[in-house]
């Protein structure tokens, strides 16, 4: 159960790893300079097992994100007669906590590659307000900073109108849920075409358009939506939101995920083959978003192989370090990478004689990342997250914040699942 009562939906727990895995490959692919690596030959930038179409769209793990968050929101914290469960003090303070401490972490690591980089005082200065208080996505001015932390300002004004929209949307019935789902989802077709019809025409040489076009939280927001009114469906009616489902048995969700999933695949393949690409404009996410929010909902109903495969314990733990996964990768990357390289290159030449290749490297980067990011949410995520609920989610309580030695003594006890988002 999570802190609400409701019970924790570990599949989607689990399947939070495999999108934010996505997304490291994706950039490990795209956007990491392996010719910075020393003695790294330009032909091994090949990318492995013909998976091309589907690496090569990794960002799109941010929409699978985006409607995630509006489903899992929606799933914690909807009252049943169509109000919020808790106060909204106690839901940002509870949203800082899951976010913050991490977040930060990922900016300190990256600090040293983003200074060496930005030589304008003035940039570095105004990137650094804003990403201090989460409105980079809103005024994208240094974002290379820590590239993933873009979705993070993204998602603080989700969590800053998600009360509002709550109040809105929980007022709607089955029928009115499904209608706020679906005509989220066409807002989203029709945003995404008028920015390709804006590219088109020039608007790209407006200064910032195309980060603008990207990263503007409003773009996103019809995904976080379409999240919450399927989370709404999901809570009040279960197998009822759609009567199809409660006809299929635990083999058919299986079945059906797998199908779903396969279908999504090929859309991807037949889109590299018909050079449709998301550049600025993320020309993909509007055919994603209804193969997405169907997997985020037959997952949360916890029935099949699938479903306990990612709840086994390992998967929901990686699901649960998932986020510092993501926000620590890159920071990790310009960090670590060459004396990494360096090290499985010295390996690999004493026993295979020659350099590793690119899927020996993504594999040990990965392992140093979840190696990483386990230790921060053991040690920093968790503790804080704790400690700032304390001192600031319950105002009439007189808890005080933990010191160090009790922080580290929770941090060492069995985890405590965080169902939220």
């Amino acid at each position: 159960m999570n802190r609400e009562g409701r019970k924790s939906l570990d599949a989607l727990t689990g399947a939070r790893f495999l999108a934010a895995f996505w997304v490291l490959v994706y950039h490990f692919a795209i956007q990491f300079r392996f010719d910075r690596l020393p003695g790294k030959p330009p032909s091994s930038r090949a990318l492995p097992l013909g998976l091309g179409p589907v690496i090569l769209q990794g960002h799109l793990a941010v929409d699978f994100f985006f409607i995630l968050s509006g489903f899992i929101l929606a799933y914690t914290y909807a009252a049943s007669e169509g109000g919020m469960r808790g106060s909204r003090r106690e839901f940002w303070v509870a949203r800082i906590a899951r976010i913050y401490p991490v977040y930060l972490l990922g900016l300190a690591l990256g600090l040293a590659q983003f200074l060496s980089t930005e030589h304008n005082l003035a940039i570095v200065a105004i990137s650094g307000f804003t990403h201090l208080f989460m409105l980079h996505a809103l005024f994208p001015v240094g974002l290379e900073w820590n590239q993933p932390s873009w979705s993070l300002g993204v998602e603080a004004f989700f969590y800053a109108f998600f009360p509002l929209a709550l109040l809105l949307a929980g007022r709607l019935r089955r029928r009115g849920l499904w209608l706020l789902f679906f005509a989220s989802w066409l807002v989203f077709i029709g945003i995404d075409l008028g920015l390709v019809m804006m590219t088109r025409n020039g608007f790209t040489s407006l200064p910032g358009w195309r980060d603008i076009a990207r990263y503007d939280p409003l773009v996103s927001f019809p995904e976080f939506i379409a999240g919450m009114a399927l989370g709404l469906l999901f809570t009040r009616y279960g197998a009822s939101a759609l009567p199809l489902l409660r006809r299929l048995t635990a083999p058919l969700f299986d079945v059906l995920i797998i199908v779903t999933l396969a279908a999504y695949v090929g859309v991807l393949f037949v889109a590299a083959r018909l050079d449709i690409r998301s550049t600025w404009v993320d020309a993909l996410a509007p055919v994603s978003l209804p193969p997405l929010a169907a997997i985020i909902l037959l997952l949360a109903f916890q029935r099949g192989m699938i479903v306990k495969l990612l709840s086994h314990p390992l998967i929901v733990w990686l699901g649960e370090i998932s986020y510092a996964v993501y926000i620590l990768h890159k920071p990790v990357w310009y960090l670590l990478s060459a004396p990494l390289w360096t090290l499985l290159s010295a390996i690999s030449m004493a026993t295979v004689g020659h350099v590793p290749s690119n899927t020996a490297l993504i594999i040990a980067f990965t392992v140093l990342v979840v190696l990483i990011a386990g230790l921060s949410f053991q040690f920093l995520e968790r503790p804080l997250r704790r400690a700032i609920r304390a001192r600031w989610g319950r105002p009439q309580s007189a808890e005080p914040i933990p010191v160090f030695p009790n922080m580290l003594r929770q941090a060492l006890a069995p985890a405590r699942r965080d169902q939220q988002g």
